[in-house]
């Protein structure tokens, strides 16, 4: 395994974390990884060690060199949404485009979420926006940046909504068409768990089917809690989904992030939050109808949070995975990478 590990951002006295919120975008070797930018709490707590009392921004980084080193960009125009500014999307985005990307803010996770979108055209160097998200009958929509691209005017929206008792989550997703102006549900991905099933992750195989994996958790009240990343399968463009496998088994739910590397192998990585904390991997040769043994590509966590990964290729056939990362409980939290390959 090759594998070398980088620093994205890191700042004293700043909470970074969520990469798999806030989303990814490559060019070759040109990189941007989004990102939460908060404040550290200074007391010891449990959880995540972000102030919440404070404001916090929706932030980017980039690099020129395949993740190498990484230049911090504020991108004031998508810094805080002002919810009064949200309008109906009444522009044409072509999905095919590798230049115009789109990034979604989630507010909220349960009954009352909202996740309005912003686009760019430049390479995420200026973003467009806040535009309306339609509910779709939904009671809410906690939407990641999760788009699987079919035509230049049709894509599939990955994201999760509150389930019949208005909490948090289930996966579902939904069609986007006519370049941006149409939102319709398609279905939700799988049944209507007892804890949650959220923040999916998508590939489209070559023969068309649509392989999505989720993080799931058992109910906290259950005293044999665990925790999955299951994968399902579609063969009609997301319109229903049939279980395929658990990838892996766990005690600590997680994010899971998909890409295809340039000598056409499935890679996938999510955080780590068992013992011992860190960054795990699986690739598959075969688009995902098996999976390698985990590999760890670092065990040097300091609690469970930290992971949230994003991941994309770069053209030597290696792999970027950026992630957010603590290597002492009541430390820091930095956006750190690794540049590997299995």
């Amino acid at each position: 395994m090759q594998c070398r590990h980088v620093t994205v951002y890191e700042e004293e006295g700043k909470f970074a974390g969520w990469p798999a919120n806030n989303g990814i975008w490559c060019w070759g070797n040109e990189i941007v990884v989004g990102f939460t930018q908060g404040t550290l709490e200074p007391k010891k707590v449990p959880g995540h060690k972000m102030d919440f009392d404070k404001p916090s921004y929706n932030r980017q980084c980039r690099s020129l060199d395949g993740g190498l080193t990484w230049t911090y960009e504020p991108i004031p125009e998508m810094a805080t949404v002002d919810k009064s500014a949200i309008r109906p999307f009444e522009g044409k985005l072509n999905f095919m485009d590798p230049e115009t990307q789109i990034r979604f803010v989630p507010i909220g996770l349960h009954a009352g979420a909202i996740s309005p979108f912003y686009y760019s055209t430049d390479r995420c160097k200026t973003w467009i926006g806040p535009f309306e998200t339609p509910s779709m009958g939904l009671t809410g929509i906690a939407g990641r940046t999760e788009i699987l691209p079919l035509s230049e005017d049709e894509a599939l929206f990955f994201f999760a909504c509150p389930k019949s008792d208005g909490y948090e989550g289930r996966a579902a997703v939904a069609k986007i068409s006519e370049g941006g102006r149409k939102f319709t549900f398609l279905s939700y991905i799988g049944d209507e768990p007892p804890g949650f099933t959220i923040m999916p992750a998508s590939f489209r195989r070559e023969n068309g089917d649509i392989i999505a994996i989720i993080r799931e958790e058992d109910r906290f009240d259950n005293p044999n809690k665990g925790a999955r990343l299951t994968q399902f399968i579609s063969r009609d463009e997301g319109r229903t989904w049939e279980f395929d496998q658990y990838v892996d088994q766990l005690r600590h739910s997680t994010p899971p992030a998909l890409a295809k590397s340039a000598d056409g192998r499935l890679y996938l990585t999510y955080g780590f939050r068992d013992k011992p904390e860190g960054v795990a991997a699986r690739v598959s040769d075969d688009e995902g109808r098996t999976w390698s043994d985990r590999v760890m590509l670092r065990t040097d966590g300091g609690s469970t949070d930290l992971g949230y990964t994003r991941l994309c290729a770069l053209p030597d056939g290696s792999m970027f995975t950026a992630y957010y990362y603590n290597t002492d409980h009541d430390g820091g939290r930095s956006i750190l990478g690794t540049i590997f390959k299995l």
